[in-house]
């Protein structure tokens, strides 16, 4: 397979109705490109992850999977010393 190495992209220029004629920067290596590619693909990516969760009705379903995960706990705390009574007695479960 012949795969060439990465090259930067072609240095172009702003148009003049967007131009403030500040002076542009452009990457010097390929690394430090790819480099701010990357970051930007990062805090998209966990923007779009936050925006997921900040939506107003996952505060609610947050808190009954809470209050559902607390009462099974609470359950299975009564029942589980029952179960190993029965279980250590030798006894079948009906």
């Amino acid at each position: 397979m012949d795969i060439n190495d990465p090259t930067l992209p072609r240095r172009r220029k702003i148009p003049r109705r967007l131009d403030d004629r500040s002076e542009q920067s452009f990457p010097e290596t390929v690394e430090q490109h790819y480099s701010i590619v990357y970051f930007e693909a990062q805090d998209l990516m966990i923007a779009c992850v936050s925006n997921c969760f900040d939506q107003p009705g996952y505060k609610t379903y947050s808190n009954v999977q809470n209050l559902l995960l607390k009462a099974a706990e609470v359950e299975m705390n009564a029942t589980l010393p029952k179960t190993y009574q029965i279980l250590s007695e030798g006894s079948e479960i009906v």
